[in-house]
């Protein structure tokens, strides 16, 4: 959504908010939520996950999405290498992410860790890190 232009004028939506808390959560064109829930779900589907077992990661996915969205200032030190946090997530809407694309995963980071997308400042291991 952040590095293809014509994902990204749906995505914009998104980061529009001027302020994140858990209403930037559902700030989003129809699209782009109908496009990335069937990029979630019809491969797990296909790889024959039980109605269950999609439920669980349903609610799992919803909650998540909500709480790296909260307006929350706690910070997680070890959580946040586990799945994604508030801070973790502040970065991605820093002030330019489409020119920027950082911590792009919504749960998993050590996929940006990957990727080379992780930017965690004050970490100096950490792919992008500016203040090492």
């Amino acid at each position: 959504m952040h590095t293809v232009p014509w994902l990204w004028q749906f995505h914009a939506i998104h980061h529009s908010s001027t302020h994140i808390d858990w209403l930037a959560t559902v700030r989003v064109h129809p699209f782009e939520q109908i496009l990335t829930k069937a990029c979630q779900m019809i491969p797990l589907y296909l790889l024959g996950f039980s109605s269950e077992a999609l439920a669980i990661y349903i609610v799992f996915s919803s909650a998540i999405a909500f709480f790296i969205h909260a307006n929350v200032r706690v910070k997680f030190p070890i959580l946040k290498w586990i799945i994604a946090t508030p801070e973790f997530h502040s970065w991605h809407h820093d002030r330019y992410p489409q020119k920027s694309a950082q911590n792009l995963a919504v749960q998993l980071p050590i996929l940006d860790y990957i990727f080379g997308t992780l930017y965690m400042p004050g970490l100096f291991w950490v792919h992008g890190d500016k203040h090492s």
